[in-house]
């Protein structure tokens, strides 16, 4: 009997501890990378666990709730349930990570409330029927997918009615494949730095183009030298408008890349 006291004891103790422990507060920028302060967009909170995970909250800076979860303990990776919310303080998603992965049902909503989609998963891959909705409201796509592979589709316009499928990629300048080219090599700036090196390379980014055409989170996906970097960044926040992506039949915010090439002649 004692022997359970003191176990009990223990872990009460364990719990206590757990619970007292301050939260490592840890600033993330609009990628939800570690920034300083300065440049952040939110700011996470991140308490250990007695289960080998990481309870995990993020906030805008406004201390509106982001984000509410759970990462394997000491990594990034994500766990168990989670559900994140709008600055409106309206969810903005709900569903389960495993190993880092999607799984099952996950529900996205608008900010306005409305659904947004709600897809099945299989480790990450859409598997199963998934389902999207225009903003306004009203079923815009249903897609039967087998682990990432599409089987069957269905696109609706907004009166309900099925129409052709219209989905396309973000163009740049209605599309002209010269156009961007043309644009990069007016606008990039040989750095100074890089030039007296001789540094050469290329850089690869990353961006999303959102359904109002406009450049948001840009990514260094493979850099070169840090001029160079630097150089590529100060290109992209020089960029016009695309045109939107289409896809699941509604403007959709899509990730798309540009390697920009430094070389000396």
């Amino acid at each position: 009997m004692n022997k359970i006291y003191a176990l009990l004891s223990l872990i009460l103790s364990l719990q206590s501890f757990a619970a007292a422990q301050e939260a490592t507060t840890i600033w993330l920028d609009e990628n939800k990378d570690t920034c300083t302060k300065n440049e952040a967009s939110f700011v996470r909170k991140v308490w250990p666990d007695l289960e080998g995970k990481d309870q995990v909250r993020d906030y805008y800076l406004n201390g509106q709730l982001a984000l509410v979860g759970t990462f394997k303990s000491g990594t990034e990776v994500e766990e168990g349930p989670f559900i994140l919310y709008h600055e409106n303080g309206n969810e903005k998603a709900k569903g389960k990570f495993q190993n880092g992965l999607h799984v099952g049902v996950w529900e996205r909503w608008f900010a306005n409330g409305h659904p947004d989609n709600v897809t099945n998963h299989q480790d990450s891959f859409y598997n199963g029927l998934c389902t999207w909705y225009y903003e306004e409201g009203g079923k815009c796509a249903e897609v039967i997918y087998q682990s990432g592979i599409v089987l069957q589709k269905k696109y609706f316009d907004k009166a309900g009615q099925i129409e052709t499928d219209k989905d396309h990629e973000p163009v740049f300048k209605k599309g002209d494949p010269q156009a961007l080219p043309k644009w990069v090599a007016k606008h990039l700036h040989y750095p100074k730095k890089a030039r007296k090196k001789r540094q050469e390379g290329r850089v690869v980014l990353s961006f999303i183009v959102d359904k109002t055409g406009a450049i948001q989170n840009v990514r260094i996906r493979k850099s070169a030298f840090p001029a160079l970097d630097k150089e590529a960044l100060r290109l992209m926040k020089l960029m016009p408008e695309w045109t939107p992506g289409v896809k699941h039949n509604r403007p959709e915010d899509i990730e798309t890349y540009l390697p920009i090439t430094f070389k000396l002649k």
